[in-house]
C-alpha cells in the first residue's frame, strides 16, 4: 500500500508592476515599471520566498536587486485568508547612474494571489559610487 502526503508547494512566479504616479527619487527620476522573478517554498502559504527584481527608470536606467523573506498566512474563522510578507531587498547593481549602486530596503506586503493583489510598503537607503553621480549612460 502506498500513501501520498502533500508537504508543501515550491513555485516560481513573475510580477510586473507599473508606476503611473511615482514620486521622484533622490536623482529626480521616477520608476516606470519593475519585473520580479520570485520563488516560494510554502506550506499553506507560509514559508520562505526569494527572488530578483529589475526596476526601470524614466531615463532608461535600470536597478538590479535580490530579495528574500518570509510569508505568513492567517486563516479567519470564516475561512478567508490574510497573507503578509516581510523581507529585505539588496541593491546589487544597475546601468547608467545606477551602475555600482548598493543599498537595501525593508519590505512588507499584503497579498491575495486569488484576487491578483500584491501591495508593498518599502523603506531603506542606497548609495552610488562617486564616479556615477551626475551622469547617465545606457
Amino acid at each position: 500500500s502506498t500513501s501520498v502526503v502533500c508537504l508543501g508547494q515550491i513555485r516560481d512566479y513573475v510580477l510586473h508592476r507599473t508606476y503611473a504616479n511615482d514620486k521622484p527619487n533622490c536623482e529626480n527620476l521616477k520608476r516606470t515599471e519593475s519585473w520580479t522573478r520570485g520563488y516560494s517554498d510554502y506550506i499553506d502559504r507560509n514559508g520562505r520566498t526569494w527572488g530578483y527584481d529589475v526596476t526601470l527608470l524614466e531615463n532608461g536606467d535600470k536597478i538590479f536587486s535580490q530579495w528574500d523573506g518570509t510569508s505568513q498566512t492567517m486563516v479567519a474563522p470564516d475561512g478567508s485568508k490574510k497573507s503578509t510578507f516581510t523581507g529585505v531587498t539588496r541593491y546589487t547593481g544597475g546601468t547608467g547612474k545606477y551602475e555600482g549602486i548598493r543599498g537595501f530596503l525593508r519590505t512588507s506586503a499584503v497579498f491575495e494571489p486569488d484576487k491578483n493583489v500584491n501591495q508593498l510598503q518599502t523603506e531603506g537607503e542606497y548609495w552610488l559610487p562617486a564616479s556615477t553621480v551626475g551622469q547617465s549612460k545606457k
